[in-house]
């Protein structure tokens, strides 16, 4: 499957929505095999369709994130990981991670925000997805017994209250931030781990 979303937002998009209608009707049509999705991503080019590259950067990780809450998608291919060329103004250029090797294949925060994301989830059990208000909560539980949950808001800032054994929290690009009983979700994805973690958020 190729749901590409640019330049909309993963979740106003029904990105969730649309891959799993696709992946039960190929079920339905006696196919067992679990969904690909083969390309997605979102172009950094300067036209009216393009993203900043913040903006790439956490749709990725949420695209991610939605994508694990189907049940239904066992492997995801970005598209894709360094530019193609080097026009600003054609997207076709401008789907990479990393910048054209013009530029010395640079990162770009896309290319970070997707390395925090694997470090944090890659050994853990995905167990749900959840939204209260403009929250979405993503449930990930480690082996040993602790705790991740991937938090943001498709909005404007939302404060939510913590409770439980709150360890770290780690923005979107991997670096720490203030441990409290109350954390300020924005449109960049935080990860929250802990033990017996829970979220009030309405």
């Amino acid at each position: 499957i190729h749901p590409y979303r640019y330049p909309h937002p993963p979740e106003g998009s029904d990105l969730v929505g649309e891959v799993t209608r696709i992946a039960e009707r190929v079920r339905a049509a006696g196919a067992r095999r679990p969904a690909w999705v083969t390309e997605i991503g979102w172009p950094t080019h300067r036209t009216s369709r393009g993203s900043d590259q913040a903006t790439q950067a956490r749709y990725c990780v949420r695209a991610l994130v939605l994508l694990q809450s189907t049940g239904l998608v066992e492997k995801v291919f970005w598209y894709d990981f360094k530019d193609d060329g080097t026009k600003r103004d054609y997207n076709e250029h401008n789907f990479g991670l990393i910048h054209h090797q013009t530029y010395g294949c640079a990162p770009k925060p896309g290319v970070v925000a997707m390395s925090v994301f694997i470090r944090m989830t890659g050994e853990t059990e995905f167990r749900e997805l959840s939204r209260k208000g403009p929250a979405y909560m993503a449930w990930y539980q480690r082996p040993g017994g602790e705790g991740i949950v991937v938090a943001w808001t498709d909005r404007s800032t939302h404060r939510v209250p913590v409770s439980g054994q709150l360890n770290t929290v780690v923005d979107l690009m991997g670096a720490a931030l203030p441990v409290s009983d109350s954390i300020e979700l924005t449109e960049n994805p935080v990860y929250l781990t802990g033990r017996e973690l829970k979220i009030r958020a309405e």
